[in-house]
């Protein structure tokens, strides 16, 4: 993913798509991530887990993360491969650390 800067007005560019400047994707582009698919289904099933202890709904999740429900519900069975930013929006709108969930996935067995 490189950045690009046209005018006034900053973009990603990565995989032929533009994207509009935000923070989180700047820090996802100055921060080069290598993930094991081992430590992605675990974050993924402390995402799930969360959710779930948080009593909150697939659905509602989604409009928190401003996703479809139908992409909350691929991302937790696992027939999508999330991006970083995926899992970055689905953690925010949880009000957990995705750092610190990385972390505590990549620490387990």
């Amino acid at each position: 993913m490189a950045g690009v800067f046209t005018a006034s007005h900053p973009v990603i560019q990565k995989q032929g798509h533009i994207w509009p400047y935000s923070p989180q994707r700047q820090a996802l582009t100055v921060l080069s991530v290598d993930l094991h698919a081992q430590t992605v289904t675990r974050v993924i099933a402390l995402l799930r887990e969360e959710r779930q202890k948080q009593g909150i709904s697939q659905e509602t999740l989604a409009k928190m993360a401003e996703m479809s429900r139908t992409g909350i519900r691929h991302v937790e069975s696992g027939q999508f491969n999330p991006t970083l930013y995926t899992l970055l929006k689905i953690a925010t709108a949880l009000k957990v650390s995705l750092p610190r969930l990385i972390g505590r996935a990549e620490k387990q067995p």
